[in-house]
């Protein structure tokens, strides 16, 4: 990566985040946050834009983990829409019991 980019929060949170999660960056711009999954062996993330919660591509699956990027938060309009949406996207995880945690 870049001493800019690939250092601070978004590959935190990546590195945190449960095997097999939903990744949800700001936009649908998902080049960027594709090439750091690679970039930190985390090919197992489903990096997705803020769209597949509203609309509601989340509905009859099964996830292990739901984490919203840091930078989505300050893109969205109306966030109330979305955080509605979230809620219920949130009911949707389950622990996988393949992970580590799990």
């Amino acid at each position: 990566m870049s001493e800019i980019r690939g250092g601070g929060f978004t590959k935190r949170q990546m590195e945190e985040a449960p095997k097999d999660a939903v990744y949800v960056w700001c936009n649908h711009c998902l080049d960027y946050p594709k090439h750091l999954a690679r970039f930190i062996k985390r090919e197992d993330l489903k990096i997705v834009p803020p769209d597949w919660i509203t609309n509601e591509r989340w509905q009859g699956q099964t996830l292990t983990g739901l984490v919203v990027d840091h930078a989505t938060w300050s893109h969205l309009s109306p966030r109330s829409r979305f955080t509605d949406f979230l809620r219920h996207a949130q009911t949707r995880i389950r622990v996988n019991p393949n992970s580590a945690s799990g």
